[in-house]
């Protein structure tokens, strides 16, 4: 009887301590905490970008995860740099001034689709459109990211839909974003 009660407290200790690490993350100064989000799943290869004057690196998620090869493509009539891995992560970068609040009102008054904030503060938008009664929906990301001298606006590619998953490893990707 001693012997299964020691033999509990040790499997019981074991567990115990285990399962309360939490490992620690570290986020940009400018990132508020509650914008963190965790993705336990996914799987990440770390790429460096340098088409069109970007100079920054970012995790992307591995091949096995998205089943496609990750794609960097600068498009210079539009000066906007496309990172597309298969079909779940397509983002599209540009430098430019910030413009979070012109950018929530258009969100907001979309012609054909309800629209739901997610998550919304200083640099960050997560949104979904969705028709009423229709199981049909699309979720966004929209954030900007001071990168030294640069100022960057990510969002999702609006000409695909994405799914809550997909949307929260796209924002988590963006918080990766270092400079060279």
């Amino acid at each position: 009887m001693k012997r299964k009660f020691l033999y509990s407290i040790i499997l019981l200790s074991f567990v115990w301590s285990c399962g309360n690490e939490a490992p620690v993350k570290e986020t940009p100064p400018e990132v508020i905490q509650e914008e963190v989000v965790e993705v336990e799943d996914a799987d990440w290869d770390d790429i460096a970008v340098l088409n069109g004057g970007f100079k920054f690196s970012l995790k992307v998620p591995s091949k096995e995860i998205a089943k496609a090869q990750s794609q960097i493509t600068f498009h210079e009539d539009r000066g906007e740099l496309e990172i597309a891995v298969g079909e779940m992560y397509n983002l599209i970068i540009i430098e430019d001034e910030f413009q979070m609040q012109s950018v929530k009102e258009e969100i907001m008054n979309h012609p054909f689709y309800k629209v739901e904030m997610i998550l919304e503060n200083d640099s960050s938008l997560v949104y979904r459109y969705y028709t009423e009664g229709d199981s049909k929906e699309a979720w966004h990301i929209y954030v900007e990211r001071n990168l030294e001298q640069s100022k960057l606006i990510i969002r999702s590619n609006s000409e695909k839909e994405f799914n809550e998953y997909e949307t929260r490893v796209m924002l988590e990707s963006t918080l990766s974003i270092v400079p060279f």
